[in-house]
């Protein structure tokens, strides 16, 4: 075990997916229990639904409190198509889905992707010069060292 490296490799930003302007003033999930706010959902056994599941029960909101919509969403962009579409008011999913469907957004969390390895295989000459492409391909200027 004194052989593992975790590397901090990229984040996610999940969240609350808004009609672009947030029209029903939505800052959180409080406001998730107003009526007339429509939740969208995912699928019972995704992640988002899981989060979405953990995060109510630490805010104390009891799902039945919650009017969601009718059927639930495959995928995140099926679900910010559903809130760009007035399907419904809010659900939760990744920042760049709301990005891609021009939505609103209200951060909930980071999501981390860490990758563990061998120190060795960390320091391989094959594996670095991977990294040094992956950092300068997918890390904005200014985050990598």
């Amino acid at each position: 075990m004194r052989d593992l490296l975790i590397v901090h490799w990229a984040k996610r930003r999940q969240g609350l997916l808004l009609p672009a302007g947030n029209p029903m003033s939505i800052s959180g999930l409080n406001d998730l229990k107003r009526p007339g706010i429509r939740v969208a959902h995912r699928q019972p056994d995704a992640g988002a639904a899981r989060l979405l599941h953990c995060l109510l029960q630490q805010a104390g909101i009891e799902s039945s409190a919650i009017n969601w919509a009718p059927h639930a969403s495959l995928s995140e962009d099926d679900l910010a198509l559903s809130i760009g579409q007035g399907e419904a008011d809010v659900g939760l999913g990744v920042e760049a889905a709301a990005h891609r469907q021009h939505l609103g957004f209200v951060t909930l969390c980071d999501e981390p992707f860490d990758l563990i390895m061998q120190r060795r295989s960390y320091s391989n000459l094959q594996y670095s010069a991977c990294w040094r492409l992956l950092i300068k391909r997918v890390l904005p200027r200014g985050q990598h060292s």
